[in-house]
């Protein structure tokens, strides 16, 4: 019987775990600026998705992220990983943007990071499963992502 009870709690444990996983991201972003990622090789930009996503809602529901794409998605199951500098987005910050063959650069890493924003030595970082983005947290009310050679600040909608 007591067996059936422990399975019960941490079935229970399980569930509230992956209902509160995005906690801390739960609930409505605008997308309020873009602006070139370190990496961004300047010889060959990309962009160009700036004027479809700048001021647009994302919302980070319990079962999905609403947004436009390729931010929204449903099945959402949400991740959250304290990420060191050098691995956020997916380790570009680490990169020149003169040689993308080039990885690990942890002095460059930081300096990047810096220059965003982020403080500490890694940052809160939001894989929802269900679309190919991570969302890196600044501050409580501040989250970024990277897509297409463009850092995208998002803020924490009241």
């Amino acid at each position: 019987m007591k067996s059936a009870h422990a399975l019960s709690a941490l079935a229970l444990l399980l569930l509230t775990v992956s209902a509160h996983a995005q906690q801390g991201f739960a609930g409505a972003w605008r997308i309020a600026r873009a602006a070139h990622a370190p990496w961004e090789d300047p010889k060959n930009p990309v962009g160009g998705d700036e004027k479809r996503l700048l001021g647009k809602t994302v919302v980070f529901a319990a079962k999905r992220v609403i947004g436009p794409s390729p931010i929204g998605c449903q099945g959402a199951k949400y991740a959250i990983t304290d990420a060191p500098f050098d691995m956020l987005f997916e380790g570009m910050l680490a990169v020149p943007p003169t040689d993308h063959a080039a990885r690990g650069d942890m002095a460059l890493a930081l300096r990047n990071a810096r220059a965003l924003g982020f403080t500490g030595k890694a940052s809160k970082t939001l894989d929802a499963g269900c679309t190919e983005l991570q969302f890196h947290m600044v501050d409580e009310n501040t989250a970024l992502f990277g897509l297409n050679d463009r850092v995208y600040t998002m803020m924490r909608k009241n």
